[in-house]
């Protein structure tokens, strides 16, 4: 997208990139603030389709979220995560394009990514075949073939090493793996705390392990609070307020309020890692 296009436009490119009708509200959400959306998707009015993106000044890999069709004021049933990546040199003869992608977009007008998902069951090599076979027996031109084409995603073969056992594609994790992840990510911070605590007084050694711990918490937990919060700024904050805690109170209750905040944080992300890599 060029700096001078507007909310609007990147709103029409990702309704093109999905093949969807632009017939459900949709809104930006991006540093805590809904922008540039359709009236009823709860969007500030004072700031309209027409703003250029060169106005919200993005820093690169910062993230906001374009919200599409709303079940209730405010709770979006489809949430996509859109990301800055970085700023080119200008080239105005060039239109907005995709640059890559993985499986296919959701239907326009699925009421939950749960629908989806049962919906996924129909997917057979069988059912795809058969619906190409009515477009084509009724004559369909070769825009309405692309159209449905863009929705008709057969199920991989098991046998082809990348498909789980339930035939979708992915991989299914067991809860004995989920664990597994959340042990792994909580063990850091319990050593760091109990290192600091316990160890480092007699044994200063011990303090290149505990920055070697401290740094591997301060990755995940940077990531996690710039999703919540939006800004970088706030999460470095919270970063070195929550380590600062566990590592320097003399305060055992904050001390470990801040140990157990630490180990959900790295738990559940080393085990979303290890559900990603599945």
């Amino acid at each position: 997208m060029g700096s001078d296009s507007t909310l609007g436009q990147l709103h029409q490119a990702v309704q093109a990139l999905f093949g969807w009708a632009d017939s459900r509200p949709h809104r930006f959400v991006l540093r805590g603030h809904s922008l540039g959306g359709s009236a009823t998707a709860g969007a500030s009015p004072w700031l309209g389709a027409e703003v250029p993106l060169s106005e919200f000044k993005l820093l690169a890999k910062e993230k906001f979220f374009y919200d599409c069709g709303f079940d209730h004021v405010n709770v979006p049933v489809w949430r996509h995560e859109i990301r800055f990546e970085a700023a080119l040199a200008s080239d105005r003869e060039r239109l907005p394009h995709c640059i890559g992608g993985v499986g296919g977009p959701p239907l326009e007008q699925t009421g939950s990514p749960q629908e989806l998902s049962n919906l996924a069951d129909l997917f057979t090599p069988q059912f795809v075949l058969n619906q190409l076979t009515e477009l084509v027996d009724r004559g369909s031109s070769d825009a309405e073939l692309a159209q449905h084409m863009r929705h008709l995603h057969p199920r991989p073969n098991c046998q082809d090493g990348r498909g789980g056992a339930n035939g979708s594609g992915v991989r299914t994790r067991t809860p004995f793996e989920r664990l597994h992840g959340l042990i792994l990510g909580g063990f850091v911070p319990s050593a760091v705390y109990a290192l600091v605590h316990f160890e480092a007084a007699a044994h200063p050694i011990f303090w290149v392990m505990i920055l070697g711990g401290l740094a591997y918490s301060a990755i995940s937990v940077f990531h996690w609070a710039k999703s919540a919060f939006h800004m970088w700024v706030k999460a470095v904050g919270f970063v070195l307020l929550l380590e600062g805690m566990v590592t320097f109170s003399n305060e055992r209750w904050l001390g470990l309020t801040g140990l157990v905040l630490l180990v959900t944080i790295n738990g559940i992300s080393a085990a979303v890692a290890l559900q990603a890599e599945g």
